[in-house]
Parts: structure tokens; C-alpha cells; sequence
């Protein structure tokens, strides 16, 4: 499902919904990259401006100058929608019902949220980094997240200016969690003591067991999932990636027959897509092509869509017809 429009969905009317082209994955970038807001782009100041404050000893606010006098970082992560293949979900569950594509991997530049922190001397009872968009999304990350060297706060893509449906001038980028902590048009960083209890926290985006009462739990980092993007009569491609543990196999079976190996071309770095491929000779007509992926902890891609009240994390083996002229 390449577009989807807010009467489809429920959602409000200048949401932004738009799935990557499959065969767009394996070559990766920001066109192409798949798009999901809320509630449309807000109107943001386009010089980068960034609060930091809270239980902090140094509250601060930076301009793109002190960001840029930050150390670079460059990191090519995968980004992946928490309703990623909801439409699979039977009977439906409410939400956005995307079809496989609410994934996309790119180039993302910037600086590392650790050393904003560090700057501003979070307290030593801090529990959790609030990042609050300029559209009123907000996300909290536990203390040891926001350290990670990893999670960056970026100004580029593919090495260019931020554009805005990716959240320009400033947005978050975690590797290996799903995309719905990566706020985008990020104006503020705050620093609590306590857990934060916002909508998109405490509410939605909430793990929800059948027949479990109450608010389930938050969502945080993805599971291994692996995609067939594209097939023709010499081969069946695809991707596949996880929460940063490495793919250690990955698996396709054709018409219901053996699971055959695919080859793999690894990542060049730890939070991008790896690259599959497996040989193939088809006889003209349909085919049900299945892959499935497992990672280096021995975790595989379940059957069916993991049961959940609201329909997220499907990571379930990923079934395409073919048709073979």
C-alpha cells in the first residue's frame, strides 16, 4: 500500500501516510522512504533552535552553531512503523492499515543525543529523556537509551539538508527501535524524574496481550523481520534486519516445499538493512513465495501475526503471490 489518505485511516485530515516501494529497499535512501505523522508538518522556526531542560544542572538553549561544534555522527539505520503489516491482522484492529512497505532505511547525519546530555548534566535521578515535536508528539527514552552513542539528533539525510516531511530542522534518530520514537520536528529535550505519562507515552503505542487489562506496555525495539521486495525468473530478493543483533540466516520456500538458505550480503554497518537473494527457476504461472529471517540470538519470524489488542509488531513470515510469465 503505497498511499494512504486520512479518510481511509481516521486519522486527522493533514496526516501524511506513504509506504515505501518494495523494490525501493534494497537501494535504500530518503526517496522513496516511507512517511508517517500525525497530524501533518507544524510551523517551525527553520533556524535550529533546541531547549534542553528539566532536572538538568545546565539548561540550554542551542542553536545549530552549538550543535554543528558537536562531534559528527553518521550512522544508516532502519526505520520501521509500529503498525508496520497491521492489514494482516483478522479480524482488523484500528489503526492505520498498512501493508507491507511502513519501513525504509537511509543515511541519517547529525549529533549524538549523549553529548547534548552531557552538556547540560542530567541528575543523577533522571529516569527518562522526554523529546517533545513542534506538532506535539512526544516520546520519552529511559536515561540509558539517550546515552547510547548511538541515538543521534539529525540535520541530515543522505548527506542533505533534512527535508520536511522527515521532520527538518531537527528530528531523533534510535537505531534498532521502531520509528515511533524518532520525533521529528524535535524542538525540546526535557529531562524528568519520573515517568512520563504524555498520550503517545502512557496511552497509545502500547503492547496489549489479549484479554490483558489496563495499558499493556510500551513498544521499543523491533523485532527480526525479513521482506520479499522483488523476484523475476532468475531470483527472489529482499531485506531483512532487526533491532541491531545481526541476521543470521535467512530462509525462503516456494509452493509450500523445503525452506532453502538464501544468501546473504551483510550490512556495511550494524543498523542497516542485510541483503538476501536466493536463486530460483520458475515454471510460468503462481507461485507463493515465503521468507522468513532469524537472528543471531536465535530469534525467528513467527507463523502468524503475534496476537495483540492493537495490531503491531507483525513481524510474521512474509507471504507474496508471484506470478511468473
Amino acid at each position: 500500500m503505497i498511499g494512504l489518505t486520512p479518510r481511509q485511516t481516521g486519522e486527522h485530515p493533514a496526516a501524511r501516510l506513504r509506504a515505501t516501494p518494495l523494490e525501493r529497499l534494497r537501494t535504500g535512501g530518503r526517496t522513496g522512504h516511507f512517511v508517517r505523522d500525525h497530524f501533518g508538518a507544524p510551523q517551525v522556526d527553520p533556524e535550529l533552535r533546541l531547549v534542553v531542560d528539566g532536572a538538568v544542572a545546565r539548561p540550554a538553549e542551542l542553536d545549530r552553531a552549538a550543535l554543528e561544534a558537536l562531534p559528527r555522527c553518521e550512522r544508516t539505520v532502519v526505520l520501521e512503523c509500529a503498525g508496520h503489516r497491521r492489514a494482516e491482522y483478522d479480524p482488523p484492529r484500528r489503526g492505520v492499515q498498512w501493508e507491507a512497505g511502513a519501513v525504509g532505511e537511509a543515511r541519517w547525519g547529525g549529533a549524538r543525543l549523549a553529548d547534548v546530555l552531557a552538556r547540560c548534566e542530567p541528575s543523577a535521578d533522571a529516569v527518562e529523556v522526554v523529546l517533545h515535536g513542534a506538532d506535539g508528539f512526544a516520546r520519552s527514552l529511559p536515561v540509558e537509551k539517550a546515552r547510547d552513542p548511538e541515538t543521534l539528533l539529525a540535520w541530515t539525510v543522505d548527506g542533505e539538508p533534512l527535508p520536511e516531511e522527515h521532520g527538518a530542522p531537527l528530528r531523533a534518530i534510535v537505531p534498532g527501535w521502531y520509528g515511533t520514537d524518532a520525533v521529528k520536528w524535535l524542538t525540546r529535550v526535557e529531562v524528568v524524574t519520573e515517568p512520563f505519562t504524555g498520550r503517545w507515552q502512557a496511552e497509545e503505542y502500547r503492547w496489549i496481550e489479549p484479554g490483558e487489562e489496563g495499558l499493556g506496555r510500551r513498544m521499543g525495539p523491533m523485532p527480526v523481520h525479513a521482506l520479499v521486495t522483488e523476484y523475476d525468473r532468475e531470483a527472489i530478493l529482499g531485506v531483512a534486519w532487526s533491532d541491531g543483533t545481526p541476521i543470521a540466516r535467512v530462509e525462503v520456500r516456494v509452493d509450500g516445499g523445503e525452506w532453502a538458505a538464501a544468501v546473504l550480503t551483510p550490512p556495511a554497518e550494524r543498523w542497516a538493512f542485510t541483503r538476501w537473494r536466493l536463486a530460483w527457476s520458475p515454471q510460468p504461472g503462481r507461485h507463493r513465495i515465503e521468507v522468513r529471517a532469524t537472528d543471531a540470538e536465535g530469534r525467528t519470524q513467527p507463523d502468524a501475526p503475534p496476537p495483540n489488542v492493537r495490531g503491531f509488531g507483525n513481524h510474521s513470515v512474509h507471504r507474496v503471490d508471484a506470478v511468473v510469465a
